[in-house]
């Protein structure tokens, strides 16, 4: 989906493989049967071994610094981890496009982005509804406004709620289908002849 070929799930230093985690709560496993069909085992490093991209929730500088380095050119990083996302953004390599969860910084990550038109879709009277498809919809309106360096729209671009409104509505009800099955090939921009991410 969106592009993307495999992702890897890091938790407590560890890959989540299927089959190999015991002791966790019902969604550790949940996320070991759906992720890491290459069965890939190690820690972050290996993760990230010529990976694509890299959501952080809760790692700590010194990892990312130590590892980012082994990925695949200009990866992108979202940094989510308020208490580590400034040092992160600091410590990433040159060429990555780094998102963080930092109103301050550029490149914000926030639910703000795509709610609002989200919203807007499904209370229209004519048109509205969302489904599932939502996120990917709002995902595709997003990623279509992203600049050439890689930087998403502000918060305040008078283009994005109408943007992704017009894009949930579009795919909506039995389009949905279709787009998500045409969403299964690559999205321009995204490289998928090493496709691998890690959460």
């Amino acid at each position: 989906r969106l592009g993307v070929g495999e992702v890897l799930v890091v938790d407590r230093g560890h890959v989540l493989v299927a089959g190999e985690v015991r002791g966790r709560a019902v969604h550790h496993l949940e996320l070991a049967a759906q992720t890491n069909r290459l069965r890939v085992r190690g820690g972050l490093g290996e993760a990230l071994s010529g990976a694509h991209g890299f959501v952080d929730l809760a790692g700590s500088p010194s990892q990312l610094r130590d590892v980012a380095f082994a990925m695949a050119a200009v990866p992108t990083l979202v940094l989510l981890s308020p208490d580590h996302a400034d040092d992160q953004a600091e410590q990433a390599p040159r060429d990555a496009v780094v998102a963080t969860c930092l109103p301050y910084r550029p490149n914000f990550v926030d639910a703000i982005l795509a709610l609002p038109g989200m919203v807007a879709a499904a209370l229209d009277p004519v048109e509205g509804g969302a489904g599932e498809h939502a996120l990917d919809a709002a995902a595709i309106a997003l990623g279509a406004m992203t600049s050439a360096e890689g930087l998403l729209p502000d918060v305040f671009d008078p283009r994005l709620v109408p943007a992704v409104s017009e894009a949930v509505k579009t795919w909506r009800g039995a389009d949905a289908a279709e787009n998500r099955t045409a969403m299964s090939t690559p999205v321009p921009g995204c490289p998928v002849s090493s496709p691998r991410g890690a959460a």
